[in-house]
């Protein structure tokens, strides 16, 4: 919990920690940010700093963090007065590895041969575009 952190937090930190530095490692260079290009993924909390020592109630900002006023996806808002308001499609997102093309043939020579002693079977894994209706792919070299 937020009493338990032996380090002060700025809520820049907070954001940071939580939204903007999950994106770079990720390489989603189109998240955990508000620039142009940005997805437009927002979480609003009912927490002004300059009403309220957020220092000295913790308890008041993990009730604040705990429950977004408002949630935008995509620049929808889902998410009013804490209640969700909307459920629009997701995204799935997919990495595509380009040196892994040219060894798939032989990466599947040996999965056929580990997957002969199982029930399901290894055509059942791959997830097939039509499956997934709203994909991003993220393309890198091994």
């Amino acid at each position: 919990t937020l009493k338990d952190l032996d380090r002060e937090f700025s809520l820049y930190d907070v954001a940071i920690v939580t939204r903007a530095t999950q994106a770079k490692i990720l390489g989603l260079k189109n998240r955990g940010h508000l620039g142009p290009g940005a997805k437009g993924d927002v979480a609003v909390y009912d927490l002004d700093p300059t009403k309220v020592d957020i220092s000295s109630n913790p308890d008041l900002v993990e009730k604040a963090f705990s429950a977004a006023l408002y949630t935008f996806k995509d620049g929808e808002i889902v998410v009013k007065d804490g209640e969700v308001i909307a459920a629009p499609q997701g995204s799935t997102i997919w990495v595509k590895v380009k040196s892994l093309e040219e060894m798939m043939p032989l990466i599947e020579e040996d999965l056929k041969e580990m997957w002969k002693h199982y029930t399901v079977s290894l055509s059942n894994y791959p997830v097939q575009m039509e499956y997934l209706p709203k994909s991003e792919m993220i393309e890198v070299g091994a």
